[in-house]
């Protein structure tokens, strides 16, 4: 075996034998449940605590918080949802959270792109962009788009983003719907009736979904509505959890499973090999 060759032999073993990260998306958890943001592995359905949340800023119905979103810089945002008329964003880095400035209505439906904080308020015909300062931790900028199209009074639902679509997912007269927002006309299309609401967030490119009564977890075809189950949320650290709202997870570390690629028998023989083509450039 050639140098040239062992070497490759070798690269191409280290990519198959690197575990591959677990899809998972952030999960907001009920103040009623104990609260707390999850990293949440849409495989297992596995929710591991990723950082608490205040009772005390959050108060205690069992709607808040609420709202998730990961922005680029890794700050959380989150909503107290129903505590007064109008809503307090919150953003928290590192773990500590701050009052990042009051939004218009209760706040169901977040979202974070194009370095924006995205919201629907419940039963409202506007969607809001978000502008931050600097640390993305204080709202300097709130604008209302009027949506346009199929419009509905959407309730107690979520919406995700993914380049120039919003795509959500809520309560209307008419039960449950996914619908989409395009993001340089807001015009809002009906795509399909859900049998479940949904709380929604992207891994990858797949949107998933999850019932906050249930738990369970679903891949979303973005072009039916056609629901697969995946898996059922549940702690890792034990207790119930009630899943207000998910977010995608973006950079952060996921969760890494045992490799499976390479068994040991095929590693070794690799070891073989390079130790004998080692003794023969020694000799």
């Amino acid at each position: 075996m050639s140098k040239r060759h062992l070497i490759a032999l070798i690269a191409l073993c280290g990519a198959l034998a690197a575990p591959a990260k677990a899809e998972s998306v952030l999960g907001i958890n009920s103040v009623a449940y104990g609260g707390g943001i999850y990293s949440i592995d849409v495989d297992t359905g596995i929710a591991t605590l990723v950082e608490s949340t205040s009772s005390a800023a959050l108060g205690s119905s069992a709607n808040s918080g609420n709202s998730l979103a990961r922005g680029d810089n890794g700050v959380l945002y989150y909503t107290s949802f129903g505590l007064t008329s109008n809503d307090t964003l919150f953003a928290s880095e590192g773990g500590i959270p701050v009052a990042a400035g009051g939004l218009v209505g209760n706040v169901a439906f977040g979202t974070y792109g194009d370095g924006a904080y995205w919201y629907i308020a419940n039963n409202s015909p506007f969607i809001h962009q978000v502008g931050f300062e600097s640390s993305g931790t204080s709202i300097v900028t709130d604008t209302a788009f009027a949506m346009s199209g199929d419009v509905k009074p959407y309730a107690l639902g979520d919406i995700a983003f993914s380049g120039s679509t919003i795509y959500g997912a809520g309560v209307t007269d008419n039960g449950q719907e996914l619908f989409g927002i395009d993001l340089t006309t807001f015009a809002v299309t009906t795509i399909a009736s859900l049998p479940v609401n949904l709380q929604l967030a992207f891994a990858g490119s797949t949107l998933i979904g999850l019932n906050t009564t249930t738990g369970d977890i679903y891949d979303v075809n973005l072009s039916t509505g056609a629901l697969t189950y995946r898996s059922t949320v549940s702690s890792a650290a034990g207790g119930e959890l009630r899943i207000n709202d998910l977010a995608s997870a973006g950079s952060n570390p996921s969760v890494i499973p045992e490799p499976a690629a390479l068994t040991s028998g095929s590693l070794g023989g690799l070891l073989i090999a390079a130790g004998a083509w080692c003794r023969r450039r020694r000799s």
